[in-house]
């Protein structure tokens, strides 16, 4: 589906294009997607190509390859992953089956956060967002200008309450069943 906030609200109910065997051969995890077999083998589709559960993404994207549990007694302290800092510029987070995640800022990408990269079309996978200061002086007018392209019938596009904690008056754009709706 495809809205633009500035004059429509229905949106555009129309299915997405079928993908042509040109483009599923290009898919790699993280890529948009809108059908299992664009996605690399193991891969599911999201709305983005991710790995099933039980695998993970090779370095390079390109496929899915499967963990390797080791027996329970080679199994080290996982919570010492970490100590030793090996996200370049990320967060490290403790994962069970891996040892360590990298979660990486905005601009930088890669299994340790290593690569620079130049965002210019943002996609979300169900699982993210991106979070801007509240707009604190929006009590009587604001503006906003958003176009996007959305793969799911729902979710939100823009929010932002009078409260940090979400209560009292709000904005919202956010697409439900489908269509655009404004709150």
């Amino acid at each position: 589906m495809t809205g633009s906030s500035s004059e429509e609200t229905g949106g555009d109910t129309s299915q997405p294009r079928e993908e042509s065997e040109k483009e599923c051969r290009k898919r790699r995890i993280g890529d948009l997607c809108v059908k299992e077999d664009c996605c690399p083998s193991n891969g599911i589709c999201k709305g983005v190509c991710e790995c099933q559960d039980g695998y993970v993404a090779s370095l390079n994207n390109a496929q899915c390859v499967e963990v390797k549990k080791s027996p329970k007694e080679e199994i080290k302290n996982v919570t010492d992953a970490c100590t030793v800092d090996p996200c370049e510029t990320g967060t490290c987070i403790v994962d069970k089956l891996l040892g360590f995640r990298c979660a990486c800022p905005f601009g930088r990408a890669g299994t340790l956060c290593g690569e620079r990269v130049v965002i210019t079309t943002p996609s979300f996978s169900g699982r993210s967002h991106l979070e801007l200061p509240r707009l604190e002086e929006a009590n009587q007018a604001m503006s906003v200008e958003v176009t996007f392209t959305s793969l799911n019938d729902d979710g939100i596009i823009l929010f932002n309450a009078k409260h940090k904690n979400g209560s009292g008056d709000f904005v919202s754009l956010a697409v439900r069943n489908g269509f655009l709706e404004f709150r």
